[in-house]
C-alpha cells in the first residue's frame, strides 16, 4: 500500500475535477466537463490502486487493474461501467469526435461522484483495517 497522504491526494484531486465538470456542465461546457468527469474517476481509481500497489502508477489504463483487484468487492457492474467510460478518454480532447450531450456528462459525473464519495473511500477504510 502507498502511503496514507499519496491515496489521500489522489482522492481529493478527484473531487477537485468533479467539481470542475459539474461547473462546467452548468456552463454548458461539455467537452471540458466530459474531461474533467473522466480525469475524476481515473485518480478516484489510482486513488483506491495505491491501497494495494506501492509503485507509481503512470498509465491512464487503469480500469483493468482496478477490476483485478476490486471486482469481487464493488461488482462487476462497476467496473464494467469504469471500463466503458475510461475508454472515452479521446471523446473530449478533439473536435472530430461525435454524439456529446448532456446526458452523457451526467452519467460521467454520477459515476465520479459515486466513486469519490462512495466507493473509494470504502476501500481506503477497509484497507486501513486489513493487517
Amino acid at each position: 500500500m502507498a502511503d496514507t497522504k499519496k491515496i489521500q491526494e489522489h482522492l481529493t484531486l478527484s473531487k477537485t475535477y468533479l467539481e470542475a465538470g459539474e461547473i462546467l456542465l452548468k456552463e454548458g461546457l461539455l467537452e471540458p466537463g466530459l474531461f474533467d468527469g473522466i480525469h475524476s474517476i481515473e485518480l478516484a481509481v489510482k486513488a483506491a490502486l495505491y491501497t494495494v500497489i506501492d509503485d507509481d502508477i503512470m498509465i491512464h489504463q487503469v480500469a483493468g487493474l482496478f477490476g483485478r483487484h476490486f471486482r469481487d468487492s464493488v461488482g462487476k457492474d462497476l467496473c464494467r461501467d469504469v471500463a466503458v467510460t475510461l475508454s472515452k478518454y479521446n471523446i473530449p480532447r478533439y473536435p472530430d469526435e461525435d454524439g456529446l450531450d448532456e446526458d452523457d456528462l451526467k452519467d460521467v459525473l454520477s459515476l465520479a461522484r459515486t466513486l469519490a464519495d462512495k466507493v473509494v473511500p470504502k476501500i481506503i477504510e477497509g484497507r486501513k483495517k486489513d493487517p
